[in-house]
């Protein structure tokens, strides 16, 4: 028994050292990216304020709106779906230029978004977190964008952009970020 124990164990481990080795390493770290970004993601929720009005409409959760990615909807859905944001639950949808984005209170917008200034347009002045992750997204006002940095991920926070949509991101985040460079 025992040796059948040990040699079943070692099948295991081989098999899993084998898929490992077999999965390319671009592979890895591409999950492991969409993984930090959906941890940030909700760990940045935590320090955004909303205005009451905002979240009136919607009084029992916070509303994470993913444009037109489908894998990163379902990682974010995995790693934040239990979890609450001041008492509330959270909400994760899949969501396109046909949605109705009223109900958002952070819009994620990947850098496979097509058209991200239409997804501007759709939320103009109303109280919606928008995070991105491209220097398209950056430079046409977008309020958070992740970026890397010395193989790090790094964000950025557009302040101005931030109080034009009447939310308040609290000084701990402020102090986190940097400032956004396109390498």
């Amino acid at each position: 028994m025992k040796i059948r124990r040990y040699f079943l164990n070692t099948k295991g481990v081989i098999g899993v050292l084998l898929l490992l080795f077999a999965t390319p390493p671009s592979l890895i770290a591409a999950n492991l990216e969409a993984r930090l970004k959906a941890a940030y993601l909700f760990r940045l929720s935590l320090f955004v304020e909303w205005p009451k009005t905002s979240l009136s409409t919607n009084k029992e959760s916070i509303n994470f709106c993913i444009a037109e990615n489908q894998s990163f909807h379902n990682l974010l859905f995995e790693t934040v779906a239990t979890k609450t944001i001041n008492d509330k639950s959270v909400k994760i949808s899949l969501i396109d230029l046909t949605s109705d984005l009223s109900q958002c209170h952070i819009l994620f917008l990947p850098k496979s978004t097509s058209n991200i200034n239409k997804y501007f347009s759709l939320i103009t002045d109303k109280p919606v977190l928008t995070i991105g992750e491209s220097k398209e997204f950056y430079v046409n006002n977008g309020m958070i964008v992740f970026f890397e940095k010395d193989n790090r991920l790094r964000f950025s926070v557009n302040e101005a952009m931030v109080k034009k949509a009447s939310l308040v991101i609290r000084a701990q985040l402020l102090k986190l970020a940097t400032e956004f460079r396109d390498e």
